[in-house]
């Protein structure tokens, strides 16, 4: 009979063991550079878990409001109108696998055009948001999840450069 008990105990722990690990959540960090040389060019994203040579590709969007915020123009700057700016985008890892977040920011625009003989042309912005991750393929099927910062400096003469921090969610494996 006390066998019987140490079997079912044993069992029951198992059990147990194996619930709370599927219960568990795993984080990995997700921090990223990209860059666009020109507006022909892909945006080309590195850094971790995505690799190098991961490219941007805007899926909806961008999707803007209507001005709410003015900051006040100062002798060399003209000022600028903020809007808010949604946008879904896909980055496409070498190996095929996709990352799909959503981006939720403030876009700010100069006000006046550039000084003539300065390199910075009409378009330029900056943007600064968060991310929120959709879900993935490959070696992002499990992803569940995901947040943190994002911003994009588009100086006006058709290149980007991107900065993200933040981390991505899966429901197992450690980091």
């Amino acid at each position: 009979m006390l066998a019987v008990a140490a079997i079912a105990a044993l069992t029951a722990a198992q059990a147990w063991a194996q619930d709370d690990s599927a219960k568990k959540v795993r984080f990995q960090p997700f921090e990223a550079i990209g860059y666009q040389a020109d507006s022909s060019s892909p945006l080309v994203f590195s850094g971790r878990p995505i690799g190098n040579n991961a490219i941007w590709q805007v899926q909806v969007g961008p999707l803007e409001s209507s001005p709410f915020a003015t900051i006040p123009s100062v002798s060399g700057f003209g000022g600028a109108e903020c809007v808010a700016d949604y946008s879904q985008a896909e980055l496409v890892a070498e190996d095929g696998s996709t990352l799909t977040v959503n981006v939720y920011g403030t876009r700010c625009e100069p006000n006046d055009p550039p000084a003539a003989g300065t390199p910075t042309a009409s378009g330029a912005h900056v943007k600064h948001g968060v991310y929120s991750v959709v879900g993935g393929t490959g070696a992002f099927q499990n992803t569940r999840g995901g947040t943190g910062s994002i911003s994009f400096d588009a100086p006006g003469n058709g290149s980007v450069y991107v900065n993200v921090t933040g981390f991505l969610r899966y429901p197992a494996n450690p980091i």
